[in-house]
C-alpha cells in the first residue's frame, strides 16, 4: 500500500507499545506500597492531632509591627523626670546643728540682745531674736536686724508665739537641735556646741535645768535644748497649749505644757554630755567655772547687759591658759621624744626640720652677707645691691626675736643669711649686747601651705593667636599655616589672628600666598570651631609694639585670651590647656621660657624634638610668646596715660611711640596689678630661626635679647667648638 504503513511495520509497532505496557505497569505496582503508606501516616496523623477552637472572628490576618517606626520616647510620656538637687547634703537630708532663738522686748533688744549677739552668735549656726511688739509705737523705732523677728503679741506670753513662728515657717525641720533661752542668759557658745556635738540626732532631747518646784519641767531662764524630733511633737500637738484666754498665760505656763507633749521629764545629763547651769543671783562665782569635767552651758539671770562681755572676757581668759597649758605639755612631750630618739645633738630648734646638708658641691646653698644697708653676692652677677624694703623688714624682725630673747636692745654688726627651700631662712648675726659681740642664729620656719582662692577657669576658654606677618618672614608662617592647620582638623577651640605688616609705600601683594593658603584652610575646615581671622595694618619703619597690641585688642572680645605667638613656634594640645590655666582674668598672666632649637646645620642633631641641651635650650632673653586677656591688657595699659591708645593705622605715627624703650613684657613685669606666671615650659618650642634684631622695634630690651638669643641659638659650646675643629 503506497503511503500508508505494511502489515509488517503494524506489528512491530503494537508489538513495542505492549512492551512498553507491560514495563510501566511492573513498576507501578513496585510503587504502590509507598503511595498506600504516605496515605495512611497522613490520615492517622489528621485523626491524632486535636481540633484548635479558635474563639476570635473568622479573620485570616496576620498582624506585622514595624519597630522600625516606633517611637523610643514614648513609655516617657507619662514617667516623671528625676530632679537631683543641687547639693549632696540636701539629696542626703544633711542637718544644720543648733538653731538659738532668744526671747526679748523692746527695752532690752539694743542692750541685752546686743551683748548675747555678740558672744553666741558665732558660735551656733543661727541666732534668732524674737521681740514682743507691744510698747513699740512705728517701725522706725525698731532694730531693722535680719536675724530680729517682731511678734505682734504681749510680752507675756511671747514662748507661745514664737512657737506658732517656728512651725508656720518649718524652720526647725532643717536642724538638728533647737536651743531656746532669754536674752538676759549668758550661754557658753562652745559649750553649748561641744555639748550638741556628742549627742546622736535620732535621740530625743529635753535637756535643761529643772524647775526647783517641778522636777518634770526645764527652766526657760536656763535655757532649753531639744532635739528636732522633740520639737517637731512639742509643734504639732501646740493647740493644747492654747486657752480661750491666751493672754492670761504666761512663758512659765508654756514651759510647763510643753513638758506634758514631750513626755518625759528633763533631762540634765545624756550620755557623757551634762547640761550645767549657774543662777547668777545665788552661786555665781570663778569657783563655779573651774570643773574641767563639767563646762557651764548658761549662767542666768544677770542685771545687766556688761556682765555679758565681763564674764566672756573671764571665760576667754580661762580657755587661753588652758590653751597654752595643752601647748606646754605638747611641747614637753616633742622635747621628750626627741630626747629619747638617735638624733644629732645640734638639731635646732626642735620640731622643724633639720639644715640641708650637701652631698656634692653643686648643691651647697648660697649664704649672702648682709649689713644694714648692703647685701653682698647675693646673686652670681651682682657683687653688691642695697637692701630694698622686703629685706629690711626680714632683718628688722630677726633682730626683734634677739632683742626679746637677751631682754636688751642690741646693735646689728654683721649677718649671714642662708635661704633653704625646704625649711626656710636661717640667720647667723653679729650682734653689739652691753660692748660685747655675740653670735645668735635666728630661723623663720616655713609657715603652713595656704591654699590661695584663685577664679573658677576652664579648658574651654577661646584663644586669639596674634602673629605679627613681616615681609621678609612669609615662608616661615607658610609652615606655621600648616602647623595650625592640624589644630583647625582637631577642631581645637581657636582663633588664629594674621596681621599683614606692611610700609605705607608698601604692596600687599606680597602677602597674597599667605592669603590663599588661610582662605584654603577655612574652606576645608569650615565646619570645625577653628578660625582663621587677617587683620591689614599699614606701619612707619619702626614697630610700636603698644600701638599694634592696641589696635589688635580694640578688635577682640574682653573676654579673649591674647597669645602673641612668633612663625618659629610648635604647639601643642598641652601647651594650649596651660595658656588657658595659667591666664586667669583679673589676677595672672602668662610668661613662659619657650625651648629654643640649636641651628640644625651646627648642631647635627638628627631628633630636633628631643627636649636635651644637645638639641636646644630654654631661652629666658624670649619675651615673645605670652598670653594675657584682653580686659587685663586694656586697663594695664591705661597705667601709661603719656602713651595714647592707637585704634587704627593713622595713630601709629604720633611721636609718644617713637621714644619708648620698653614694651608688653617689661610693663607686665613691672605692674604689681597682675601676677607674673614665668617658668619653663617644654611644651612650647621655637624651631631655629635667624632673626632680624634691627627690625624689632625702639624697645631697647628687646633688642639686647634679640642679639642675646641669636648668638645662643647658633649651638652649644661644644658644637661649636667641634665646628671650629673641622
Amino acid at each position: 500500500m503506497e503511503g500508508g504503513l505494511s502489515p509488517s511495520r503494524l506489528r512491530s509497532v503494537t508489538t513495542s507499545a505492549v512492551i512498553k505496557e507491560m514495563i510501566m505497569g511492573r513498576s507501578f505496582l513496585r510503587r504502590l506500597p509507598l503511595f498506600v503508606g504516605l496515605l495512611i501516616g497522613a490520615s492517622a496523623a489528621l485523626l491524632l492531632i486535636a481540633p484548635l477552637h479558635c474563639e476570635g472572628p473568622p479573620e485570616d490576618i496576620e498582624p506585622i509591627i514595624n519597630l522600625q517606626t516606633r517611637s523610643m520616647n514614648a513609655h516617657k510620656v507619662n514617667q516623671l523626670a528625676i530632679i537631683r538637687p543641687r547639693f549632696y547634703s540636701t539629696e542626703l537630708k544633711i542637718k544644720e546643728k543648733l538653731l538659738a532663738v532668744a526671747l526679748s522686748d523692746p527695752h532690752s533688744i539694743s542692750s541685752f540682745a546686743a551683748a548675747l549677739n555678740y558672744t553666741l552668735g558665732s558660735h551656733v549656726t543661727k541666732l534668732i531674736f524674737y521681740v514682743c511688739a507691744s510698747g513699740v509705737g512705728s517701725d522706725n523705732a525698731r532694730m531693722l536686724r535680719p536675724n530680729v523677728v517682731y511678734v505682734a503679741s504681749g510680752c507675756s506670753s511671747l514662748l507661745y508665739h514664737v512657737l506658732a513662728h517656728l512651725a508656720a515657717r518649718q524652720l526647725v525641720k532643717d536642724y538638728d537641735f533647737l536651743f531656746i533661752a532669754r536674752d538676759s542668759t549668758f550661754v557658753r557658745g562652745e559649750n553649748l556646741m561641744s555639748l550638741v556635738n556628742h549627742i546622736s540626732v535620732a535621740q530625743e532631747v529635753y535637756m535643761g535645768l529643772p524647775v526647783s518646784t517641778d522636777s518634770r519641767v526645764c527652766e526657760l531662764e536656763a535655757g532649753i535644748l531639744f532635739s528636732r524630733p522633740t520639737i517637731e511633737k512639742v509643734l504639732a500637738n501646740l493647740q493644747q497649749c492654747a486657752s480661750s484666754n491666751l493672754a492670761s498665760l504666761g512663758d512659765e505656763d508654756i514651759a510647763d505644757c510643753m513638758s506634758h507633749l514631750v513626755g518625759f521629764p528633763c533631762q540634765t545629763e545624756l550620755g557623757q554630755g551634762r547640761f550645767l547651769s549657774v543662777d547668777a543671783e545665788r552661786r555665781l562665782s570663778s569657783a563655779s567655772f573651774n570643773d574641767p569635767q563639767s563646762p557651764v552651758i548658761s549662767v542666768a539671770p544677770l542685771a545687766t547687759h556688761s556682765a555679758f562681755y565681763i564674764l566672756n572676757h573671764h571665760l576667754d581668759g580661762q580657755t587661753s591658759r588652758k590653751v597654752r597649758r595643752q601647748l606646754q605639755g605638747i611641747s614637753s612631750a616633742i622635747a621628750d621624744v626627741n630626747s629619747k630618739c638617735d638624733m644629732p645633738g645640734d638639731v635646732w630648734p626642735r620640731g622643724v626640720r633639720p639644715q640641708f646638708k650637701p652631698k656634692k658641691r653643686f648643691d651647697i646653698l648660697r649664704t649672702a652677707y648682709f649689713n644694714r644697708t648692703h647685701v653682698l653676692w647675693s646673686q652670681d652677677s651682682r657683687v653688691i645691691r642695697n637692701l630694698d624694703d622686703l629685706a629690711l623688714r626680714d632683718i628688722d624682725e630677726a633682730l626683734k626675736a634677739c632683742e626679746r630673747l637677751v631682754q636688751t636692745p642690741l646693735q646689728l654688726m654683721a649677718g649671714w643669711r642662708t635661704i633653704d627651700p625646704a625649711a626656710g631662712v636661717r640667720y647667723l648675726v653679729d650682734v653689739l649686747v652691753r660692748n660685747d659681740i655675740h653670735r645668735l642664729e635666728v630661723v623663720r620656719p616655713l609657715s603652713l601651705t595656704e591654699l590661695v582662692v584663685m577664679p573658677h577657669v576652664t579648658e574651654d576658654s577661646r584663644i586669639t593667636l596674634v602673629l605679627w606677618v613681616h615681609a621678609h618672614e612669609i615662608e616661615n608662617v607658610l609652615a606655621f599655616l600648616g602647623h595650625y592647620a592640624l589644630f583647625m582638623k582637631k577642631g581645637e577651640h581657636i582663633t588664629l589672628l594674621l596681621v599683614f605688616l606692611f610700609q605705607r609705600n608698601g604692596s600687599e601683594e606680597i602677602f597674597n600666598p599667605i592669603r590663599s593658603a588661610a582662605e584654603e584652610y577655612s574652606k576645608q575646615f569650615g565646619k570645625t570651631p577653628s578660625r582663621i581671622a587677617i587683620l591689614k595694618i599699614q606701619c612707619p619703619k619702626h614697630l610700636p609694639e603698644f600701638g599694634l597690641m592696641d589696635i589688635v585688642a580694640s578688635k577682640l572680645e574682653k573676654d579673649d585670651i591674647i597669645l602673641l605667638v612668633q612663625p618659629n613656634v610648635r604647639l601643642s594640645v598641652n601647651f594650649l590647656n596651660r595658656v588657658r590655666m595659667n591666664t586667669i582674668r583679673g589676677e595672672q598672666v602668662f610668661l613662659p621660657i619657650p625651648f629654643t632649637t640649636f641651628n640644625p646645620r651646627v648642631s647635627e642633631n638628627s631628633q630636633p624634638a628631643l627636649l636635651s641641651k644637645d638639641s636646644g635650650f630654654f631661652d629666658e632673653n624670649s619675651v615673645d610668646v605670652l598670653s594675657v586677656h584682653t580686659v587685663d591688657y586694656l586697663e594695664l595699659r591705661r597705667t601709661l596715660p603719656h602713651i595714647p591708645l592707637a585704634t587704627v593705622s593713622a595713630d601709629l605715627d604720633q611721636e609718644a611711640y617713637r621714644s619708648l624703650t620698653f614694651g608688653i613684657a617689661e610693663l607686665l613685669l613691672i605692674c604689681k596689678k597682675r601676677l607674673i606666671m614665668r617658668a619653663a615650659e617644654p611644651e612650647l618650642r621655637l624651631e631655629y630661626m635667624r632673626r632680624d634684631c634691627e627690625r624689632t622695634s625702639s624697645n631697647l630690651r628687646q633688642v639686647s635679647h634679640c642679639y642675646h638669643s641669636r648668638r645662643k641659638t647658633l649651638g652649644s659650646k661644644k658644637q661649636l667648638a667641634a665646628l671650629l675643629l673641622r
